[in-house]
């Protein structure tokens, strides 16, 4: 009893922490790339006890940013704020669900889809994006980023040698 009353203590507090659930877009690009980039520090730590709650939190919060505020201001973001946005999500996307979700979702899901068009139109490769973000982001430091880079490859059905255009003509981006 006394557990249960420390875990859901513990996840109000961390949710009163966060920033409240994005109701509207940010009107400025800034803000939004700082918004993103604070859900992403949040997710990119070793905190990897999270509960369905603080999940459930942090995925509306992306799947917002991702759908609605990303096409807002694409166009606004230079290519290097673009880069690192897509390999941020991309992040996001294997911590969160890790390769069984990948494997089985990566045709489906919306959002999964959304970032594997928006890597292939900016024709960007999976394992320089990989090898930044096991260097940089703690939950993944030292991982094999050669092995995960594997693992989303095959998990998005790319080409082990090149991604190519054409992969991306069913962009959910319209």
């Amino acid at each position: 009893m006394k557990n249960t009353f420390i875990v859901i203590f513990i996840t109000v507090l961390f949710l009163l922490f966060m920033t409240g659930c994005l109701k509207t877009c940010p009107q400025k690009k800034e803000d939004f790339i700082d918004q993103f980039k604070k859900l992403i520090e949040n997710v990119k730590t070793d905190k990897r006890t999270r509960n369905d709650l603080e999940w459930d939190y942090l995925d509306r919060n992306f799947r917002k940013l991702i759908k609605e505020c990303q096409p807002k201001f694409a166009s606004l973001m230079t290519e290097q704020e673009s880069i690192v946005f897509w390999e941020d999500a991309l992040g996001y996307v294997y911590v969160r669900y890790g390769r069984d979700f990948l494997k089985k979702y990566a045709r489906t899901d919306e959002f999964i889809i959304r970032i594997k068009d928006s890597l292939l139109s900016r024709e960007l490769s999976i394992g320089p994006a990989m090898q930044r973000l096991c260097k940089e982001w703690p939950v993944l430091y030292g991982s094999a980023h050669k092995e995960i880079s594997s693992d989303l490859k095959n998990a998005f059905q790319l080409p082990k040698k090149k991604m190519l255009l054409e992969f991306a003509e069913d962009s959910l981006a319209n």
